[in-house]
């Protein structure tokens, strides 16, 4: 995508055409940067005492698990970004919330491509999914397909 200068582009002249999967998932200028990057699903369970309510301790579980994986060693190899979206159930074949009546948790994890190697990026996904693996039913954890996965 161009850079415009709004000094020199009239709004009223402009057009800006993207193909869709870029204007779905813009990160403004992330998607030029190199980096590794992994993304898993998690399902959200039902509540123990409730089956028609998400059990969100599960998410919390989830994020913290990371951020406590992060912290675990002074030279963390995810040195660019964490983060975590929630998603509903889905009828899609092939999509990684289907299935999951009260929920889907995203977890990314992402690091410069230069500043770690690949031992270290691949044994702290190991962990990363591997802390994931202990909270989702067997067999339901799910990758992000389109991103690096162990």
């Amino acid at each position: 995508m161009a850079v415009l200068s709004p000094l020199t582009t009239d709004p009223e002249d402009l057009t800006i055409k993207t193909k869709l999967p870029n204007a779905l998932h813009f990160r403004r200028g992330r998607h030029y940067a190199r980096s590794r990057n992994m993304e898993i699903e998690l399902p959200i369970p039902p509540l123990a005492t409730d089956n028609s309510k998400p059990d969100w301790l599960t998410v919390r579980k989830a994020w913290w698990g990371a951020v406590n994986l992060v912290y675990s060693s002074a030279n963390s190899p995810m040195r660019l970004a964490m983060d975590m979206r929630i998603t509903g159930d889905s009828d899609i074949i092939m999509a990684p919330q289907r299935g999951n009546s009260h929920g889907t948790v995203a977890l990314e994890i992402g690091s410069v491509t230069d500043t770690v190697t690949e031992e270290e990026w691949q044994t702290f996904c190991q962990s990363f999914v591997d802390m994931l693996t202990a909270l989702a039913p067997e067999g339901k954890l799910r990758p992000h397909w389109g991103k690096e996965w162990v």
